[in-house]
């Protein structure tokens, strides 16, 4: 009987060792997908903030662009305006000097007739 009672003794023994080492088996593997489900959800988090980023950073370049093409567009109207100013200027001073023109020659036609009509 005592031969019996070690035998179960050992037996229960080992059973609980090989039970415990399941259990730490277990925890460690529980502790292992965890670890990998924490990396997983930083690895995730970082590619969501990467992916912002790289969003905000076509944004930024697309206003810069769509503000350089605005300056672009009002600088290119702005020196057609000048260039339209100055046409105007031009034919403006052209029409002065040749009304100038046409009464100098009214005048010296009418100086030449006056000049005509004492000679007569």
């Amino acid at each position: 009987l005592y031969n019996l009672s070690v035998l179960y003794n050992l037996s229960v023994l080992y059973n609980l060792s090989v039970l415990y080492n399941l259990s730490v088996l277990y925890n460690l593997l529980l502790l292992y997908n965890l670890s990998v489900l924490y990396n997983l959800s930083v690895l995730y988090n970082l590619s969501v903030l990467y992916n912002l980023s790289v969003l905000n950073n076509l944004s930024v370049l697309y206003n810069l662009s769509v503000l350089y093409n605005l300056s672009v567009l009002y600088n290119l109207s702005v020196l057609n305006n000048l260039s339209v100013l100055y046409n105007l200027s031009v034919l403006n001073n052209l029409s002065v000097l040749y009304n100038l023109s046409v009464l100098y020659n009214l005048s010296v036609l009418y100086n030449l007739s006056v000049l005509y009509n004492l000679s007569v």
